[in-house]
């Protein structure tokens, strides 16, 4: 099975995040390249945005993390 992560995020601060992502100097060009929620799970892509917009990274064990 794929490992899952779940996350509950007020709108706001998950919109903060978007900002963020956007703006950041390291995460911008990942932001904007990163495929949207991975309706086709794809073990090549190592960053997603989820539905809600937040970005996700893949670990080696394609454990989705957070990117803070």
């Amino acid at each position: 099975p794929i490992p899952t992560l779940h996350v509950a995020f007020s709108k706001e601060l998950v919109q903060r995040f978007v900002d963020g992502y956007k703006t950041d100097s390291q995460f911008a060009s990942i932001y904007k390249s990163s495929p949207d929620s991975p309706e086709g799970w794809d073990p090549n892509q190592r960053f997603f945005k989820e539905s809600n917009g937040l970005l996700y990274f893949r670990d080696a064990d394609y454990m989705a993390r957070l990117c803070v």
